[in-house]
Parts: C-alpha cells; sequence; structure tokens
C-alpha cells in the first residue's frame, strides 16, 4: 500500500460519481483511487512499518502529526519518533501483533518544533498471500486536546480542593455542581451527598435569610454580591465567615452559576478592630518615623503623608492629601512616576534613587524609594506605599569607596607594570653575568686557577642572591595582586622532604651544623598542595633554620597527623625569638637584627612562605623562646588513602640524551644585545652539531630564515623595528620556516607575559638570566638531538 495521490487522468471524479449514483459497481481500480482519496484527505494518520519497525510508508496526515515529510520519514525505525518513556510499551504491543492480534495503545510523538503530540493507535498486524506477517499498519488519532483538558481538569480539581477558602458552586435553582475539600470539613457533608441537591436540602437551617437573599440578588442581578455574619454551621461561637457571591452568566447575559466563596475571617475582625483602636498611635509613630512614608489611591491622589515627607515637600500634611501627584510635585514630576508606579501596581517590586533639593534650602540630599503594592482595608482598592530613606551619607561613603578601589587598583597596576619593568631591567645584565660566569666555571678547555675559581663563586653567588631577590619580590607583589594560580594536588610528602634536605646538605656541611634525615612513618603522608609551591616554602624554613643557628646547631624535620590535617615542623636550636620578635617576623622585608649578622636575606621568604601556604588553604606559624630554639611549622590539608586510591597516577617523561650523531642543525638567534648573543654562542658551543646565526635586528634575522634551513629559532621579545610576536607571526607566514619550533628568550619573566607568549604560538619560553642546563636540555628537546 502506497499513500499516493492517484492521477486524475485514469478516473475523472465526475465519472466515479455517476457510477456512485447509478449504483454501479466500482471497478477494482476505482476502489483502490477511492482508498487512495479517503488516505490523502482522512485526519487519521496511517503508519505501515516492518517487521524490525521501519517505516514503510505514512500518509499525509500521519506526516504532519510526527511533523516530517513523508520522505524523511521511509526507511527510519518507528522508535525514532516516538517518546523515549513508551518506547518499551510499543515494543511489547509490536510483539503482540506476531500471531496477528490487534493492538492498542497510546504514545507521544516529540516533533522537531519542540511540541508534542499525544497519539491513540489501533494497529493491525499485515501478512501476505502465504500468512506470513509482513509487518503491521497503524492508524493513529491526535488526542492532544482531550489529554490537555484532562490534566487541566485534574489541575482544575487540584487547585480547588487545595484552597482552604470553603468553595462551592450552584446553578440558578440553587443545586449544587461543585464543592471542595474545604467545604465538605466545613459543613461536615460528604460531596456525594451534597452534589445534584438543593442549598436548603442540604444545609437546612444552616444557612441565614441574609446569605439566601444575597445569592438569590446575585443571581437575579448578574452582580457580585457579600454577607458577612456569624457562622451558623455549628463551628466555634463567636466565628465571623465573609461569603463572595461571584455570578457566571451565559452568552445571552444569563446567570447560570454561581461561585461562592467563604472566609473564616474572625481573626482578621479581631484585627481589624485592634488596628482602628490603635490608629492614632500608630499616626504618632508614622508622623514622627526619621524616613519619608506617603500613600497614594489607584488615582495617584495622596490619601496619607508623614511629618517628615511634608516639611521635605515644603507643605502642611492636610494641604498635601487630597492632591494628586501633578498637584503636590509638578506635570514634569509626576510624569517621570507614572511607569513605575504602574510597574508596583503589576506586583514589581520597585526601587529607586534620586538627587533632590528640599522646600527650605540646603544641600541636596539623596533618597532611597521603596514603593509597595498594597490595598485599601476598607474598600479592596489597591493603593502605593512609599517609602523613602535619606541614603546621602551612604551614597558619599560608596563613591569615596569606589574612588579608594579605583585608587588601589590604579597603585596595583602601576605597581606590576613597575615590577616587570625592574625584573626586565635587572634580568638582561644578570643573564650576561651568571651565564658567562657558569660558561667559565664548566669549561673543561681552560680550567681557572684555585683563588679565581673562588672569585666566580662569590660572584654567581651574588648573581644568585640578586635574582632570588628579584623572583622573590615579583612572587610576593603577584601573590598581593591575586595573580599566582596554584594547582593543588596529592603530593608525596617524604620525597619532597627527602629533595629539601638534600638540596640544603651542603649549606650545613658549610655551617658544620647536623643535618637530621627524614622523619620515620613519613613515607605514607600525603597532602593536598602544589608541590612547588610546598617545596619553595620547606625550603626557605629549612634555610633559616641552618642560617640563624648557632654554631654547631641542628636542624630537625618533623610532623604529625592531625586527621584531616598534616602538621610539619622544622626544629633549630638557634638563639630563639622573642613575642616581639615572633609579631613582626612574617612581615615583608622585616629581618629583625639579621642585618648585623653577616647573614644574606632579603627578608621577603617568610612572608612569602605565609601567602603560599594560605593559599593552598593551610596555615603557617613559629613556637619559640629566647634562647630555646625556633621551631616553624605548617599545617596543610592531608588526603587520605582513599582520595589518593582515586587519583591517578602520573609519570613524567625524559626528552633524552644529546646524540652525538646527529647531522649539523642550524639555529637562527635575533637578539639586539651583543654580550646576550656571545653568551648564547658560547653556551650552544656546548652541543655537538649545533651551528648558530645570529641577527641584531628582525629584517636580518627574517632574512636569514629565508636564506637557511633551520631547525629552531631562539627570538627575543624586545627588539627595535617590531616585537618578538610580531616576528613569530612573519615566520609563521613563510613556508620556509611555517612549522619551524620558536622559543622565546625574554627578561620579561612575569606569569600572564609567559602565558601571552604561549597563547601567542612559540613553542617555549625561557627567562633570562638563562640556566645554562635549562638551554641546553631545551634546545636539545626542541632539536631531539
Amino acid at each position: 500500500m502506497v499513500f499516493e495521490a492517484a492521477d486524475d487522468a485514469a478516473l475523472p471524479e465526475e465519472r466515479m460519481r455517476m457510477r456512485m449514483h447509478m449504483h454501479m459497481p466500482l471497478r477494482l481500480a476505482d476502489q483502490h483511487e477511492l482508498l487512495a482519496q479517503l488516505l490523502q484527505t482522512t485526519q487519521q494518520g496511517y503508519w505501515l512499518i516492518d517487521n524490525e519497525g521501519r517505516t514503510t510508508d505514512v500518509n499525509p496526515a500521519m506526516a504532519r502529526m510526527l511533523g516530517h515529510p513523508r520522505e524523511a520519514l521511509l526507511g527510519r525505525s518507528a522508535f525514532e519518533f516516538i517518546g523515549s518513556e513508551d518506547v518499551p510499551h510499543l515494543r511489547q504491543e509490536l510483539q503482540q501483533l506476531g500471531p496477528g492480534l490487534p493492538g492498542r495503545y497510546e504514545a507521544r510523538l516529540p516533533r522537531p518544533d519542540g511540541t508534542l503530540v499525544h497519539g491513540a493507535c489501533v494497529a493491525t498486524a499485515l501478512f501476505d498471500d502465504r500468512g506470513a506477517r509482513v509487518g503491521s499498519v497503524g492508524v493513529w488519532a491526535d488526542i492532544t486536546s482531550r489529554r490537555r483538558a484532562e490534566a487541566d481538569l485534574r489541575s482544575h480539581e487540584l487547585a480547588v480542593n487545595s484552597i482552604t477558602d470553603v468553595v462551592s458552586v450552584i446553578d440558578r435553582d440553587e443545586r449544587y455542581l461543585l464543592v471542595n475539600d474545604a467545604w465538605c470539613r466545613a459543613a461536615r457533608v460528604p460531596r456525594e451527598q451534597a452534589l445534584g441537591r438543593l442549598i436548603d436540602d442540604v444545609l437546612s437551617e444552616r444557612v441565614s435569610e441574609e446569605r439566601l437573599q444575597a445569592v438569590r440578588e446575585c443571581i437575579t442581578s448578574g452582580r457580585t454580591r457579600r454577607a458577612r455574619g456569624p457562622d451558623l454551621g455549628g463551628r466555634q461561637e463567636g466565628c465571623i465567615v465573609d461569603t463572595t457571591y461571584f455570578p457566571h452568566p451565559d452568552e445571552q447575559g444569563q446567570v447560570q452559576q454561581v461561585v461562592m466563596v467563604s472566609r473564616d475571617v474572625t481573626e482578621q475582625e479581631r484585627s481589624r478592630a485592634a488596628l482602628v483602636a490603635s490608629e492614632a498611635e500608630q499616626r504618632a509613630l508614622l508622623g514622627n518615623f526619621p524616613g519619608y512614608i506617603s500613600r497614594l489611591d489607584a488615582h495617584d491622589v495622596y490619601t496619607y503623608v508623614n511629618q517628615p515627607l511634608a516639611r521635605l515637600i515644603g507643605q502642611l500634611p492636610e494641604a498635601i492629601t487630597g492632591h494628586s501627584i501633578t498637584q503636590v510635585l509638578g506635570a514634569a514630576r509626576a510624569e517621570n512616576l507614572r511607569p513605575l508606579l504602574a510597574r508596583a501596581r503589576a506586583g514589581e517590586p520597585v526601587m529607586y534613587e534620586h538627587r533632590v533639593q528640599p522646600a527650605g534650602g540646603g544641600p541636596l540630599i539623596d533618597l532611597q524609594v521603596h514603593m509597595v503594592p498594597g490595598a485599601d482595608p476598607q474598600s479592596g482598592e489597591a493603593v502605593i506605599y512609599g517609602f523613602t530613606l535619606d541614603v546621602t551619607q551612604r551614597r558619599a561613603a560608596e563613591e569615596a569607596l569606589v574612588a579608594a578601589r579605583d585608587e588601589a587598583e590604579r597603585a596595583n597596576r602601576a605597581k606590576s607594570q613597575f615590577l616587570s619593568q625592574m625584573s626586565h631591567e635587572l634580568r638582561t645584565p644578570l643573564n650576561a653575568i651568571l651565564g658567562f660566569g657558569q660558561l667559565l666555571g664548566s669549561d673543561p678547555r681552560a680550567s681557572l686557577p684555585e683563588h679565581q675559581q673562588a672569585w666566580l663563586r662569590e660572584m654567581l653567588r651574588g648573581g644568585e642572591h640578586l635574582l632570588s631577590l628579584i623572583n622573590e619580590i615579583l612572587d610576593l607583589g603577584r601573590i598581593e595582586a591575586g595573580e599566582v594560580q596554584l594547582q593543588t594536588v596529592p603530593v608525596a610528602l617524604a620525597t619532597l622532604v627527602d629533595e629539601c634536605l638534600g638540596l640544603v646538605q651542603a649549606l650545613a656541611q658549610g655551617r658544620g651544623m647536623k643535618l637530621h634525615g627524614s622523619p620515620p612513618g613519613l613515607q605514607i603522608v600525603h597532602v593536598q598542595a602544589d608541590r612547588r609551591r610546598l617545596k619553595q616554602v620547606l625550603l626557605n624554613l629549612l634555610a633559616n633554620a641552618l642560617k640563624y643557628n648557632r654554631a654547631g646547631g641542628e636542624v630537625a624535620v618533623l610532623w604529625r597527623d592531625e586527621g584531616a590535617w598534616l602538621w610539619l615542623g622544622v626544629q633549630d636550636n638557634g638563639r630563639g625569638l622573642s613575642e616581639d620578635e615572633q609579631q613582626r617576623l612574617f612581615m615583608p622585608f622585616e629581618r629583625l637584627d639579621a642585618t648585623h649578622s653577616g647573614v644574606e636575606g632579603t627578608g621577603i621568604g617568610l612572608a612569602l612562605s605565609r601567602r603560599l601556604v594560605q593559599a593552598m588553604g593551610g596555615s603557617i606559624g613559629v613556637d619559640s623562646k629566647p634562647g630555646a630554639g625556633s621551631l616553624f611549622w605548617l599545617r596543610l590539608p592531608q588526603v587520605s588513602a582513599a582520595e589518593m586510591a582515586a587519583t591517578p597516577a602520573y609519570r613524567s617523561g625524559s626528552s633524552g640524551s644529546a646524540n652525538p650523531q646527529a647531522a649539523l642543525r642550524t639555529v637562527l638567534y635575533i637578539e639586539d644585545n651583543a654580550v646576550n648573543v656571545v653568551l648564547m654562542e658560547a653556551m650552544l658551543a656546548r652541543l655537538p652539531g649545533v651551528r648558530l646565526l645570529s641577527a641584531a635586528t628582525p629584517t636580518a634575522g627574517l632574512r636569514l630564515a629565508a636564506e637557511h634551513a633551520l631547525a629552531l629559532v631562539l627570538l627575543d621579545i624586545h627588539l627595535p623595528e617590531m616585537d618578538g610576536f610580531a616576528v613569530l607571526a612573519r615566520l609563521r607566514k613563510m613556508p620556509a620556516t611555517a612549522t619551524v619550533p620558536v622559543v622565546a628568550v625574554s627578561a620579561n619573566a612575569l606569569p600572564e607575559d609567559i602565558e601571552h607568549a604561549r597563547a601567542a604560538g612559540f613553542t617555549a619560553y625561557l627567562t633570562k638570566p638563562l640556566s645554562l642546563e635549562t638551554l641546553l636540555s631545551t634546545v636539545q628537546e626542541m632539536l631531539a638531538l
């Protein structure tokens, strides 16, 4: 069966009508044409599927129901167009069609436009001439409207029965059509005994004449009526019930039903009486309230203003009440207020601020106005309450705070810019000092005499100290500005402590001090921290314990498990610290009396350590007494065994060692500082198979890049003509260097500088002063030597 329109030429409609009029039997072709026309025009959907559930055909009504054209449905599984919650039921129904049993079911059909159709289907199995099942046909009807109506009815019943007010509906003959649960409880009459019966038969003498008169006036006049009075239903004595009768007329205006809503207003009546009794006192309170209060009726006429507001306007309260906002405030101000009043009457909270000139003169004041909708307790008409506060001082304080914040931000940006520039300016000469110093100390071809080696060590030590100072100042500045991003992971504490002890072992030996090894039991402990930053903190504590200890002193690492926290301490037996010294110890640039001790330091290490530990969610402190040594400790979140079991293991790879048999590789270095070029040539001379080309300007460097087959480009950022980012962009556009790795070599060492370079496409980033080991390993990795 194919749901396609028949050819009009094959059987004109006039001929078909003649046959039917003459009661002539229709030919098989005529019957097929009638069936095809029926399937094309019927509002019922026909959906043919094969034994695997694939669509073999649909009629137009079914295609519209599914929201897809017929061609988009053919060959696709019917389950693709059925709501997921109905698929299991549909599969079960299709299985029952196997023996030829008919199927009836309902399903939700989601359309591509997001709408949902509820469909009811009658399914019939299809068999061929040999009795083999070849599929099934489902006749679908759109029952969305019916389902929606049923849902609306259920919602209506739920809503009516959820109302705590007593609700009932009667017809014009005063027979009950509906009563809610609250009515049944109040009347103590089951619902089935009330529906269809007259009021007099159900409630008898429990309905007062006043209420019967109100409901009958509602039916005859078609107007809402109200009745209030004692409850005659036998409930608690003194109960007052308020009933409102709402008429529902038909198209001809005749009332056919009345909705009656009753509410226990006993407490309301008592409250109203108390309110009336205390009205004078309330008016006195409102009149002396330090803010400004007003009340507007539905016509924007003042019905109340308190004394402060009247003084602000410059009139007496009785001269304002009874007048519109236009008369009191002027046409322009009233025009601005009306949209705000409309929003308040719609139930939207309205709050705004404006600046006004008091009527008596003086400086301008800032007012904050709150508009609140309400209803008149007598008439029920909508009213607007206005509550206004003088926020002049608060606004001044806020403006001062914003100005202070902006000034602090400007100062912080200036500080960051200054630190970045100073770092660049200091690192550039340090690059030459430390770089050539490293080369002199490690050159196997020209070993220096011992006394010159000593001078060299002092030069390198001074340079490293200066570099450490630069790094600590930058770190401290970035942390205070909130620009340091930490990556906290589970850290094996035993391995970290061993690394730190190994790094300060030479310092301990040089000072003749005993450095105890890693404490027992630490191998199973892990903390949540940034490993590099935690190592920096621990090294600072160990170095301080050795530098400020007494001759022949001892330093030990201690630890203890505090449940969710891990406590780690560094104990020395130096001179100790007073209470005053402990208070000043963690302040930046505070070295106590160490400036006269001959011990090098910056006074930044402990301040930096405190901020780093706090940023990792921990705490740091010191326990010390003069003459009894010091115990510096830190407390960090501990990682449990269960958390460690769920943490993936990380393995670090190796870039391999240099391959002396590698082919000669050409490296281009673009740098305008001649000293830095000489240093780079000396450092890369340590790598066999590397040829270095250098250029002092970007133009010369780009020319060399076009003339030579480069394996790597080392590129300074601050260059004449154009900066390193522009040079990188041009290198990437040149076919010869489009894929050549480019490494930035710069004295800009701030994290944002490095991140910017990475984002721009630099393969790696080396900061000046250059470390010989880091430079060589990076070049080896880039060249895969």
